[in-house]
């Protein structure tokens, strides 16, 4: 008897993955909330620096959702650094990453693609989500680890009226 498991898992314990050839708003979701399942503790805000104030890990997640959508994102960088990455990988005639505007972001998320938005802090820690589905409604939709932690929340829940930018990996 063979034993199927969903969305491409081929046992239980092994994590689900996406690649360009397999991706689907499905795919992406689920990749979304087994990353936020598993990483709850991984992605807390919390005092990894000793100074009273704690940290915020969006860049962990955005680092692990690309890794398990098989798309390039460097880790052990913060989001301001993640962020000048992706500026500086979109204007490379080579890369795989394009910088996109919310509606395009939006658009290739529904479609199941690897879409990000980031916003850079001038003055200290920026912030990354990953872009998804809309499901039919209106608006860019994000999911985060943050000072909030969500799988599925309007762009405004994360990034507020900040100038935010999108980048997207087919």
């Amino acid at each position: 008897m063979t034993t199927i498991f969903p969305l491409g898992l081929e046992s239980p314990g092994q994590r689900l993955r996406s690649t360009p050839q397999d991706r689907s708003p499905e795919r992406l979701m689920a990749i979304i909330a087994e990353h936020h399942h598993r990483g709850v503790a991984r992605y807390q805000s919390r005092d990894v620096t000793g100074d009273g104030v704690a940290e915020t890990f969006c860049n962990l997640f955005a680092q692990d959702v690309a890794e398990a959508m098989s798309a390039p994102l460097p880790r052990h960088m913060l989001a301001n650094a993640t962020v000048a990455w992706l500026d500086a990988e979109a204007i490379r005639d080579a890369s795989e990453w394009c910088a996109v505007d919310a509606h395009a972001a939006q658009m290739a998320a529904n479609e199941g693609e690897l879409a990000l938005v980031g916003w850079v802090n001038p003055g200290g820690p920026g912030h990354l989500a990953v872009v998804v589905p809309s499901l039919g409604d209106a608006g860019t939709w994000i999911a985060q680890a943050g000072r909030q932690n969500f799988t599925r929340a309007p762009l405004l829940s994360g990034f507020g009226t900040l100038p935010v930018r999108f980048w997207i990996h087919p």
